[in-house]
């Protein structure tokens, strides 16, 4: 049996949360900086908007990520906000990624639906290449479950 380790960032909590408080940040070191109360109050606007958007986009992207991956060979353990599922490479229907997003993240179909639904996502440890040579992460699960589809050993 395959030593169980783990998939997914360990930064999800970061990439999940961070969002507010680098908005806050942000906004609180441009109001109490001079060189923003020179720009001109429209420019203000856009640069609160954007930040808004950036902050929004982030939340929304990564709320719905499963906060903890474990690889435990011929299943995959899943941990989503306390909730716990396991879920065998058989189950797999399709794997996919989103590489041109930042963070990368996985998404999982499942044949049959669980604790976590029928569909599952999760930011992949990244490696230095990912978005040149491909993501380690999903390609090994890639190979494995097209592996177990064919009978064979995962």
């Amino acid at each position: 049996m395959a030593v169980a380790r783990r998939i997914s960032s360990r930064w999800t909590p970061a990439w999940k949360w961070a969002g507010l408080p680098l908005f806050a940040a942000v906004l609180t070191i441009a109001a109490l900086s001079d060189w923003f109360q020179a720009v001109p109050p429209q420019i203000r606007v856009l640069f609160l908007g954007v930040c808004i958007v950036a902050a929004a986009l982030t939340f929304v992207g990564t709320w719905n990520a499963a906060d903890e991956v474990i690889d435990a060979g011929d299943r995959l353990r899943l941990r989503r906000r306390g909730t716990e599922a396991t879920v065998p490479l058989a189950d797999i229907e399709k794997i996919s990624i989103r590489s041109w997003s930042n963070p990368s993240r996985i998404e999982l179909r499942l044949r049959k639906s669980g604790g976590l639904g029928d569909r599952v996502m999760f930011i992949p440890r990244g490696n230095l290449f990912g978005r040149l040579v491909g993501n380690r992460v999903y390609l090994d699960l890639c190979e494995r479950v097209e592996r177990t589809r064919r009978g064979g050993a995962a």
